[in-house]
């Protein structure tokens, strides 16, 4: 992903961490909040990918506002 230049970069530096976090937190807590980057990681892929298709609708919506009127 950080070869290809996935956008928002976070996404692969958390899913990179993910493993050696695991063990770290599992020494201190529960397995569960290890689990925090990559729940963060998918989030931050998956919020960018909505607002990226929101801007391009909009963008849509005002070409065809401006050709129709």
């Amino acid at each position: 992903m950080l070869r290809n230049g996935f956008r928002p970069r976070i996404t692969p530096i958390l899913l990179m961490i993910f493993i050696p976090f695991m063990f770290a937190v599992t020494e201190v807590t529960s397995l569960g909040s290890a689990l925090l980057p990559l729940m963060w990681g998918w989030a931050v892929a998956a919020h960018a990918v909505v607002s990226r298709e929101r801007e391009v609708a909009g963008t849509a919506s005002a070409l065809s506002a401006s050709r129709s009127g």
